[in-house]
């Protein structure tokens, strides 16, 4: 009897050891399913961040800013170069320094020495550079064939003085830079030049009043924003100098919103707003100066939409274009991680 007895309750904590084996088995296995039944919830927004920029009051900095690590990459002097050149082997294209208020003739003469008389100068016409980010629109063009003896005018310092004019050829391009020759109008020097690409930029730059090749932009993928001053046509007609942010030429989509709040944009459906891989979509006509206050005021309202190249997404709308003394040229805005 006591052998039966024990034997019976054997049974007994055997299956019950095996129920919950079963059970504990019938768990996890429904645990498995429904983790992939489950909606995931989005991660929540980010927090909205709090960022100062600050070009100066004579507004002679250019800076290089990353939303993604929230910091200022890299910065130059306006007078720090001349020209830029494009960077990728498919490109052939060089830029003016806009924010110089340089500007471009492009003569007849294949002879880069040419006499040119006060006359001829003065007869030629001059193009400013526009920042749209549009190979057609850049004021030198294409120079994949090298190109005839161009005027340049090198725009102003900071001090607001004439830098003159040079002279300058693009002699011949490669898949690997490109050969210029420039001088002053009356040759007092004369320089030959190979302005190497480097892959890991959109642009190289180069001084001709330093006689130096600058890695100035940080590498592609680096940085989203450009603050700076740059020149615009008004009305058509007027060449007008701005303070305004541009953005990446490649990869960088913008859009300006005027459909949802600050607050609402990073939740709205960004299939239905209409991006642009324009260099100056954010521009500088956030903020309007007032002719009978004489001070700037800032549209908060205004709102972009950025996607980055490497997929992140942003809202940024900006705050204020003075610092805490009054003075012109620090850009507070916001921004939040979608």
């Amino acid at each position: 009897m006591k052998e039966c007895r024990l034997h019976t309750i054997n049974e007994i904590l055997h299956g019950a050891i095996m129920n919950t084996y079963i059970l504990l088995g019938m768990i996890i296995f429904f645990s498995g399913c429904l983790e992939h039944e489950i909606p995931i919830p989005p991660h929540p927004p980010g927090e909205v961040e709090l960022s100062v920029v600050t070009i100066g009051s004579d507004y002679g900095t250019q800076i290089y800013y990353s939303l993604s690590s929230k910091e200022v990459v890299a910065s130059n002097e306006n007078n720090d170069w001349d020209i830029a050149f494009s960077c990728s082997e498919a490109s052939r294209i060089a830029r003016l320094n806009s924010s110089k208020f340089m500007s471009v003739a492009n003569t007849t003469f294949m002879n880069f020495s040419e006499d040119l008389s006060d006359e001829y100068l003065n007869s030629l016409g001059f193009v400013h550079e526009y920042e749209s980010g549009l190979e057609a629109e850049f004021s030198i063009g294409d120079i994949g064939y090298g190109s005839n003896l161009l005027i340049l005018n090198l725009g102003y310092d900071i001090d607001d003085n004439e830098l003159g004019h040079y002279r300058l050829m693009v002699d011949s391009v490669d898949i690997d830079g490109y050969y210029i020759r420039y001088s002053d109008l009356e040759m007092t020097f004369d320089s030959v030049v190979y302005v190497t690409r480097n892959a890991e930029r959109e642009w190289i730059h180069f001084s001709m009043l330093n006689h130096e090749v600058l890695e100035l932009e940080p590498e592609i993928g680096e940085w989203d924003l450009l603050f700076t001053r740059y020149t615009v046509l008004i009305d058509k007609e007027t060449n007008y100098q701005v303070v305004g942010i541009l953005s990446p030429r490649f990869g960088t989509q913008v859009s300006e919103n005027s459909q949802y709040s600050f607050e609402e944009v990073g939740n709205a459906d960004w299939d239905t707003l209409a991006f642009t891989g324009l260099w100056n979509e954010i521009g500088y006509d956030w903020k309007v100066y007032d002719m009978d206050e004489g001070e700037y005021t800032v549209d908060t309202e205004r709102s972009f939409a950025i996607i980055c190249p490497d997929g992140r997404e942003f809202v940024i709308r900006f705050i204020d274009f003075y610092d805490d003394m009054g003075n012109l040229g620090t850009i507070t805005f916001e921004s939040v991680e979608r």
